[in-house]
């Protein structure tokens, strides 16, 4: 079977490294994997490399232009795929067009959750079902795959999709990865003797960015030796939020004790494995998902959907994201042997066996294979 994946919509390195990990394991037997994608993406790029097959968008636009949507279409019809994947809530209309003009008539169309829900993102859910359009096309696709149950109802409160069409799957699988985290730190000039905390900043206000540096302030007082590391999801070494931060450190007098890095240093996947702690303040499926793998603890917040991710591996807690709250949460941490045990042992770890991401993959197959 041909599996085109839609991946015009920007996405994060790490979750495009997800989904080529995916495609790779449906691309074993007699499947083909086909990505479509922008020529200058992050996921077009992995996918040369990996030797997967590509469909390459020559716009450079998030929107699919005429002439590329006309020459997606042609392309669509040549290779008459089975299956469509997309991954952005942002390209389920483009998704049920092209299956309505290029697919053929048995193609499966198919949405594979990469975002949770939770209370800070509820206002685009909530108007995919007050939305006449948006309504009409989420009920064009065949199956909405979900990595966690968060149960029907929630499900049904914000979308207009038949509950018989969500299927619940957690995405069994590990990426691989061979980096010397301590060559790495050397490398960064982080030192390699204190327990690093990890933030992952996205908001254009660095709103948790500012609450790492408190909460490392208040820990540095009490006689934890901490540092603060926070990679800027936008932005060079030279932006202007990276000086804001370090102006607001200085005033904290911790400047010497955070590490403000940026995607032009190093990627998601090495940041998470070289923190010793990570923050996520809302709730991230696959950067918990490499925490877990990287042998990172984590701190998610307060939320029934950290509960559900926290089951799936055993070192993550939750807290309120306020300096102080998080500095107690912290100290609990470090004053628990176990916690300077598993630090001092830390390495990646073999989450699952190849069997097991096998029969993830399976039974995506077997939804793919429903009549």
């Amino acid at each position: 079977m041909k599996i085109c994946f839609l991946c015009n919509y920007p996405l994060t390195d790490l979750t495009a490294d997800y989904i080529l990990r995916l495609g790779n394991l449906l691309n074993e037997g007699n499947n083909e994997v086909i990505i479509i994608a922008q020529t200058n993406h992050y996921i077009y790029h992995k996918a040369l490399e990996q030797e997967l097959s590509i469909l390459p968008i020559k716009s450079h636009e998030e929107e699919l232009t005429i002439k590329a949507t006309y020459n997606l279409n042609q392309s669509l019809k040549m290779e008459a795929p089975g299956a469509l994947f997309i991954f952005n809530k942002e390209n389920i209309s483009a998704g049920v067009l092209l299956k309505k003009a290029a697919l053929p008539e048995k193609a499966r169309l198919i949405f594979w959750q990469t975002e949770i829900f939770s209370e800070k993102n509820k206002g685009f859910w909530a108007g995919l079902k007050k939305s006449v359009w948006e309504s009409k096309m989420l009920k064009r696709l065949d199956y909405w795959i979900a990595p966690l149950n968060i149960g029907a109802d929630i499900f049904e409160d914000y979308t207009s999709l038949s509950k018989k069409k969500l299927k619940y799957l957690f995405p069994n699988l590990q990426l691989l990865f061979n980096t010397d985290v301590e060559a790495l730190k050397k490398e960064l000039k982080i030192p390699a003797d204190e327990t690093l905390i990890g933030l992952i900043e996205e908001k254009k206000l660095l709103d948790d960015a500012i609450t790492l540096i408190n909460c490392i302030a208040k820990l540095r007082d009490k006689g934890y030796e901490v540092n603060g590391v926070i990679l800027l999801a936008e932005g060079g070494i030279y932006s202007s939020k990276r000086l804001g931060l370090y102006q607001h450190a200085i005033e904290k007098q911790v400047e010497h004790h955070i590490e403000i890095l940026s995607k032009e240093q190093l990627n998601e996947q090495a940041f998470i494995h070289l923190s010793d702690i990570l923050l996520v303040p809302e709730p991230s499926l696959f950067r918990t998902l490499e925490a877990y793998s990287a042998g990172t603890l984590t701190i998610l917040p307060k939320h029934p959907i950290s509960d559900l991710l926290n089951e799936r591996g055993d070192l993550g807690l939750t807290s309120k994201f306020e300096a102080k709250k998080l500095a107690k949460q912290i100290t609990e941490y470090l004053d628990d042997e176990l916690f300077s045990d598993i630090v001092s042992a830390k390495s990646v770890r073999k989450m699952h066996e190849k069997a097991i991401e096998r029969a993830y993959a399976s039974s995506i197959l077997e939804i793919l294979n429903k009549a």
